[in-house]
C-alpha cells in the first residue's frame, strides 16, 4: 500500500481528478490508522479525537452537497451536448472524451482521441476540450513538446463556437 500510495502522490504526473477513488482507500486506511493511534496512545483529549472526526465528517458531506446542488449533468454536460446535437451534422465527426460517446452514440462520427487525428489522420469537424482532455493536453506538453506542437498547429485550424461551465466546443474552419 505504502508504494501504491507514493507512486500515485508523488510520481504520477497525470492528475486528473477522475483517478482519486484509487487512492482514497489508501488515505482512508491511514487515517483510521492514525485515528486509531491517537484514540489509544495519544495525549490529546478523546473528545478532541470525536470533534476532529466529526468536523472531517462535516466538510466530506458539504461537498458532497455543493457537488450535487451545482448537477453538472444537467448544468454542464447536456448544454455542451445540446449544442453539438443542434449544430452538428448528422455525419460530422465529433472528438471528445469518453462521456460523450453516452449522449452522442458510440458509432462511427464521434471519436475519443485527445491526440485529435494525429496518429489516425482522422480530421475532426468539432472538437470538445474539457477537463480531461486539457489534463492529456498538459502531459502530452510536458512529455511529448514535439507532438503538442503538432497539436497547436492543428488546433489553429479550428475555432471557439461555444464556451460554457468548463467544455469548449471547437470547430474547423472553412478551407
Amino acid at each position: 500500500m505504502g508504494i501504491y500510495l507514493f507512486f500515485y502522490t508523488f510520481l504520477e504526473s497525470y492528475k486528473a481528478t477522475y483517478y482519486m477513488i484509487y487512492l482514497i482507500y489508501v488515505y482512508t486506511a491511514l487515517l483510521a490508522i492514525w485515528l486509531a493511534w491517537c484514540w489509544n496512545k495519544s495525549k490529546l483529549p478523546k473528545p478532541v479525537i470525536a470533534l476532529g472526526v466529526i468536523g472531517l465528517m462535516c466538510v466530506q458531506a458539504g461537498g458532497t452537497i455543493l457537488n450535487g446542488r451545482a448537477d453538472a449533468y444537467k448544468n454542464r454536460f447536456e448544454p455542451a451536448v445540446a449544442y453539438l446535437r443542434q449544430h452538428a451534422a448528422p455525419d460530422s465527426l465529433i472528438v471528445g472524451s469518453h462521456e460523450l460517446g453516452f449522449a452522442l452514440g458510440f458509432d462511427s462520427h464521434f471519436l475519443d482521441d485527445y491526440r485529435l487525428g494525429l496518429a489516425s489522420g482522422k480530421r475532426p469537424d468539432y472538437i470538445v476540450v474539457e477537463e480531461i482532455y486539457e489534463s492529456r493536453f498538459e502531459t502530452l506538453r510536458e512529455q511529448r513538446p514535439g507532438e503538442y506542437v503538432a497539436l497547436l498547429r492543428l488546433l489553429s485550424q479550428y475555432h471557439e463556437v461555444y464556451n460554457r461551465n468548463s467544455y469548449r466546443i471547437l470547430a474547423r474552419n472553412a478551407s
